[in-house]
């Protein structure tokens, strides 16, 4: 999961490296059969380059945006979907908040 998230690319060579596991799982063979996944010293990024702006690491780029002053009104729960619903990239969303105590507002 973690090598597929630095490198996009290398999603359909794990899967295959899995499936021919999980065959010779299956016939009880063992021995030589190259196990699923990746060593987790080899789980991170091969490449890696700081920009202004983003970060480039393997076959992918990462974004993170920040938003200070999340709206004050009602919004609505498609309010974030011009942001994640484009399928052509992988996107991952987090929101962290913050409790506050009634003095600070």
């Amino acid at each position: 999961m973690i090598r597929a998230a630095y490198d996009p690319d290398s999603q359909p060579i794990l899967a295959a490296r899995r499936a021919t596991a999980a065959q010779a799982g299956a016939r009880g063979m063992t021995a030589g059969a190259a196990a699923p996944g990746v060593s987790p010293d080899l789980a991170g990024p091969v490449y890696a380059e700081a920009r202004p702006g983003c970060y480039v690491h393997d076959g992918a780029a990462s974004a993170s945006y920040w938003v200070h002053s999340w709206p004050q009104a009602q919004a609505y729960c498609t309010a974030l979907g011009p942001l994640l619903a484009d399928g052509s990239h992988r996107r991952s969303f987090g929101m962290i908040f913050e409790p506050l105590s009634p003095a600070t507002t």
